[in-house]
């Protein structure tokens, strides 16, 4: 629908059938349609990472809370030790 409504406002008339590929377009205004189709497809690449980005970090939100929590602030470890069994462990 949107590529038939921007070769609509770019002067195509409906004339030409693209029928079959390798057709000489002539005088036929196609650029206002491969734009528009152009710029969907950009717009749905930056929607799935957007989306597939957002789905990592819910995903592994404890990882990431914990490599936070168990990380040094300017070269000091703040937290991190574990105790297993008798031995003390320095995590990172």
């Amino acid at each position: 629908m949107l590529i038939g409504l921007s070769g609509y406002l770019t002067g195509y008339d409906g004339s030409f059938p693209f029928s079959k590929p390798g057709d000489k377009y002539e005088k036929t205004p196609y650029i206002g349609m491969r734009v528009v189709s152009n710029k969907e497809n950009y717009y749905y690449f930056l929607y799935t990472i957007q989306v597939f980005l957002q789905e990592i970090i819910i995903q592994h939100r404890d990882i990431i809370f914990l490599l936070g929590y168990f990380s040094s602030v300017d070269g000091q470890q703040t937290r991190g030790y574990c105790k297993t069994e008798t031995r003390h462990y320095k995590l990172m």
